[in-house]
């Protein structure tokens, strides 16, 4: 397992309001330590739409930027 493939894995058993059934994951630690420990650590995808864009993840704007700056500031997602 690599980082940055998607796997399609089982997420069963769940507690509390974590995703379960099939889902696509996102594998986010390296190959090595995959290897070494048997447990990958991944991230679930999902597809709920508004979910994502208003759930506290960021996005990339060009607000504050220099014209000469090719910086970008990491603002939090704003709510539409």
């Amino acid at each position: 397992m690599d980082r940055g493939k998607i796997w399609l894995v089982s997420l069963d058993p769940i507690a509390g309001y974590e995703q379960s059934g099939k889902r696509p994951v996102l594998i986010v630690s390296k190959a090595s330590f995959n290897k070494l420990t048997r447990l990958p650590v991944v991230v679930p995808i999902t597809s709920g739409g508004n979910f994502a864009r208003t759930a506290g993840f960021t996005s990339f704007t060009g607000r504050g930027r220099d014209k000469n700056d090719w910086r970008y500031s990491l603002r939090p997602a704003q709510n539409h």
